[in-house]
């Protein structure tokens, strides 16, 4: 009798490849239990964080955003799900993407019934030689991934990663959500814009290090994520009503 139950979610955008994962193995005699099912990318990815599942099998290919996509941001993340990658593709370099992802296993479409089942028994055996696995969380933590909590998401990381080349495109990439609706959340919810927002996030960083260093305004400007220093003494000046210097003058 099997003593630990795994927890499986399931993400593919075709409903009758989902309704094939879901029987292909008798999942509680294996010892999992399948917690959820997503159709896209954006469902998929807040479920995910939602539900911490311990495994996650998953089509590479979907739309706006891959399999692979998910795969990179858990991993940047620091989900420690494993993951199983069902392809139709027979291409290597999704093979080889995968593998450097850490997922557990590439199956190529159409799935065999024994080689999944094959794979999963042997995927039990590495996830019994691990601590106890955590409980899925209940449902009702799910209906917290609301429009607040991802627009504070994303003020989060902008806070996080101002120094880089942030722009829209990068913060839907990072949170599976498209640069409309990232637009439609600030316009929503805050009075400034997403281009407001890093402008003022990175002023302040400027502001700071201005204050409390003795670096040039060149590279502290550089640090802060502006890439152009005339453009940043502009804006500073715009914002503070000094230049960089006279604002460390007056420190």
């Amino acid at each position: 009798m099997v003593s630990s139950v795994y927890t499986v979610m399931l993400i593919d955008d075709e409903p009758w490849i989902l309704a094939r994962l879901r029987t292909i193995v008798d999942w509680e005699a294996l010892g999992f239990q399948i917690v959820c099912e997503a159709g896209d990318p954006a469902s998929a990815w807040e479920q995910l964080q939602a539900l911490h599942p311990d495994v996650v099998v998953m089509d590479i290919r979907m739309p706006e955003y891959s399999g692979l996509d998910i795969l990179q941001a858990a991993r940047r993340r620091g989900v420690s799900a494993e993951f199983l990658i069902v392809s139709g593709y027979d291409d290597f370099s999704y093979a080889r993407q995968a593998i450097a992802g850490g997922v557990f296993y590439y199956f190529l479409k159409p799935v065999d019934a024994q080689e999944f089942e094959r794979e999963l028994r042997r995927l039990r055996t590495r996830l019994d030689g691990r601590a106890p696995s955590s409980p899925a969380a209940p449902e009702e933590e799910a209906v917290l991934t609301t429009p607040c909590r991802r627009l504070n998401e994303i003020l989060r990381y902008i806070r996080e990663n101002y120094q880089s080349p942030l722009t829209l495109a990068v913060l839907s990439k990072e949170f599976f959500l498209s640069p409309t609706y990232i637009c439609d959340l600030f316009s929503q919810y805050t009075d400034f814009s997403f281009v407001q927002y890093l402008t003022e996030t990175r002023i302040r960083a400027a502001g700071k290090k201005l204050r409390e260093t003795d670096l040039s305004v060149s590279r502290i400007a550089a640090e802060a994520g502006f890439r152009d220093y005339s453009y940043f003494s502009k804006v500073f000046r715009q914002k503070t009503g000094m230049s960089p210097s006279e604002y460390r003058r007056n420190r």
